[in-house]
């Protein structure tokens, strides 16, 4: 009986997750222009939206439940000045942060998320965690399920290499106490 339940409890996991999942990934035309305005080199869409992935990630582990989501990076002075810090704090290409669109609401200043992507078995093949430090500009609300993560060329790099620009992955929110104290002083404020 308790076979059942659990197995129950995964197959609707399974179902709310696939039910979200995109039946295609943004076409690499469509954002190439917007890209170029934003530093990032376009290159092939990298979207990974599997059942196993699904089932893999319905049983892992963490602070929230993974959630689609479309990541880019920036660079350079497009870093300066983040809209979370008020001058205080000026991250470089190496920095763990991130920009988001603050007005949708599925993350905010200073919240820490971690964000990855998953063989066809739902395996992690790679995985970074960020800091919430600025908005994103115009352009990144076309996102994965409504959400986008513009990377510094640190983070980014963390995942796939700079010339991807653009991947469909995962994300869920990590609270900030899971950060172990070696890696603290990666991030602006934990």
């Amino acid at each position: 009986m308790k076979f059942i339940a659990a197995f129950s409890a995964l197959v609707l996991a399974l179902a709310q997750v696939a039910s979200s999942a995109p039946t295609s990934s943004p076409s690499v035309a469509s954002t190439t222009t917007w890209m170029q305005s934003r530093h990032v080199r376009p290159a092939s869409t990298v979207a990974h939206n599997t059942t196993h992935t699904a089932m893999k990630m319905a049983q892992s582990g963490g602070n929230s439940q993974w959630e689609g989501t479309t990541v880019t990076w920036y660079d350079g002075s497009m870093l300066d000045d983040p809209e979370c810090y008020n001058g205080e704090y000026q991250p470089d290409d190496s920095s763990l942060v991130a920009a988001v669109v603050m007005s949708d609401g599925y993350a905010s200043c200073k919240d820490m998320i971690e964000i990855a992507r998953f063989d066809d078995s739902g395996n992690t093949l790679a995985s970074v965690v960020v800091q919430v430090v600025d908005a994103c500009s115009e352009g990144c609300d076309d996102g994965k399920d409504g959400h986008w993560f513009d990377l510094t060329k640190g983070a980014f790099d963390r995942l796939f290499d700079e010339d991807v620009g653009q991947a469909d992955v995962w994300f869920r929110h990590i609270s900030s106490s899971s950060i172990s104290e070696d890696d603290r002083d990666l991030y602006p404020s934990v």
